[in-house]
């Protein structure tokens, strides 16, 4: 089955879609079909496992399916969103001074005259 894997915490763009094999519970556990999520991240509690819809292949049928004013509804939904949470791991770079060289090589750039108005 096709999922979404978190490859690495941080800046955006860390996942990837992967095939990975349909899982099989151990004789303890029971597998449970999940069509919508939604991920806490409360630092108090760790999920093991976190799923959303089955695939990304019936996210992609069910946005497929949606009306024009639906399709329009969410995708001024998912701009928002998209850009809120690049806003927000943005800031967080900021705060760990991961963009600091760049800025300092931007400044430079501006002082010895590399820089032109826009």
């Amino acid at each position: 089955m096709k999922a979404v894997q978190l490859t690495a915490h941080g800046s955006p763009g860390q996942f990837r879609l992967a095939e990975v094999p349909d899982p099989s519970p151990a004789h303890d556990e029971v597998l449970v079909a999940v069509r919508a999520w939604r991920f806490c991240a409360c630092p108090e509690i760790r999920p093991r496992y976190v799923s959303g819809m089955s695939t990304v292949a019936e996210i992609e049928n069910a946005v497929q399916k949606l009306s024009r004013h639906e399709l329009t509804t969410f995708r001024d939904w998912f701009l928002g969103f998209d850009a809120a949470a690049w806003d927000k791991q943005f800031a967080e770079d900021v705060a760990a001074g991961r963009l600091d060289a760049l800025a300092d090589e931007a400044l430079r750039d501006r002082r010895e005259g590399r820089c032109t108005d826009l």
